[in-house]
């Protein structure tokens, strides 16, 4: 059943009441709904008395069975947008164009609303780009339109969004992974993801590569705590806290200057209590020290305040282990104290020293040291 619309249909009919209309012939220079129309075809249509003032405009059906035109729907009417009773006289009765049906160009040029397109076609070809189509005739769920360089869409499997997962070149999503995928499938072949990690980490986005349905992650972010961590595997590589200090939590890595063969991979600066000890008995102090590490070079201060000792060697500890002999250079906190010489032999972890290249504990005076030494 198809809606016509044609130029110069027209007949009569008589008093009709509010039924079906029962057409009586052609007017002359006219066309019959039978031939214009045809049988089961819907129009518009337009009743009115030929010497009253009744009129109904409306949407009907034609039928050849009684040569009829069922009203199927009113659009306007001189009974107030009802059915109008035709109870007595001539009526003419044509094929209309409603005036709220019509499409028409505005004072301004511009065609008035169309509502809604129930064909995607424009002059039985599909509706380009330039005329505001896509120039596709259908959408295939999950596709994904894109520029095809001729000046229309073009979609396929190449690309495709199923609402969490965005696929170039036809990878499927992996099983496990968080709801935001992007899928890529280069030329060389593999699939390589960006992704949560899993569907219970939204905080940890990473890009792996998959593998017979195994995941292998390549490296990947995470929000840990108060720090934002970047994974080699499943170990923190690279951890950036919230007051923005850096680390390498993996052994043996750092930071690599001009790309050489050695890697910056620890700093530290600290403050320890140093063990002091006399090998010729016992000994009374306070100490405190201080040190920086930079790699495994460590340049060390420390202050020993000796109430009582019995004379010997005396000996302190240090924060890390000696790799090779050092030498400690230091001297009493006075203005004429003498000076204090000490060395720690390989793998020492404390530094031996000597006041005045004497084997004499110093007593009642504060004790002012300094070392630089590597470490294990």
């Amino acid at each position: 059943m198809a809606l016509v619309v044609k130029d110069r249909v027209q007949e009569t009919c008589n008093s009709p009441g509010t039924g079906a209309v029962t057409l009586l012939g052609a007017a002359t220079g006219y066309q019959t709904f039978s031939s214009a129309v045809g049988n089961g075809n819907t129009c518009y249509y337009a009743i009115a008395d030929q010497g009253g003032a009744n009129w109904e405009v409306g949407y009907g059906t034609y039928s050849s069975s009684g040569n009829t035109l069922a009203r199927t729907t009113v659009l306007a009417s001189s009974n107030g947008g009802s059915l109008t009773n035709f109870s007595s006289g001539i009526q003419n009765v044509w094929v209309d164009y409603p005036a709220g049906k019509a499409v028409y160009l505005d004072s301004s040029g511009n065609v008035n609303a169309l509502g809604t397109i129930s064909s995607a076609t424009w002059q039985a070809s599909t509706i380009g780009v330039a005329y505001g189509g896509t120039g596709l005739t259908s959408l295939t769920a999950n596709y994904i339109p894109y520029g095809n360089g001729t000046g229309a869409l073009s979609s396929s499997s190449t690309l495709t969004y199923s609402g969490s997962l965005l696929s170039v070149n036809g990878t499927s999503g992996l099983a496990g992974l968080g709801n935001a995928q992007l899928a890529l499938n280069p030329a060389t072949g593999g699939a390589y993801y960006v992704a949560n990690r899993s569907s219970s980490s939204a905080g940890e986005v990473g890009f792996a590569f998959e593998t017979a349905g195994a995941i292998n992650w390549i490296n990947y972010i995470a929000t840990s705590g108060s720090s934002l961590n970047w994974y080699n595997g499943s170990s923190v590589a690279l951890s950036l806290s919230t007051a923005g200090n850096l680390s390498f939590p993996l052994s043996g890595t750092g930071i690599n200057f001009n790309n050489g063969a050695s890697y910056l991979n620890y700093y530290e600066t600290g403050t320890y209590s140093p063990t002091v000890t006399n090998t010729s008995g016992a000994i009374s102090y306070s100490a405190s020290g201080t040190y920086t590490r930079v790699g495994k070079l460590i340049t060390v201060s420390v202050v020993i305040n000796i109430s009582s000792a019995t004379p010997g060697s005396v000996i302190f500890s240090l924060p890390y282990q000696s790799n090779g002999f050092a030498v400690v250079t230091g001297r009493e906190n006075a203005a004429t104290g003498a000076t204090i010489n000490g060395y720690a032999s390989s793998a020492s972890t404390c530094l031996t020293w000597l006041y005045n290249n004497g084997a004499t504990a110093i007593t009642s005076y504060g004790l002012i040291m300094s070392t630089t030494y590597t470490c294990v």
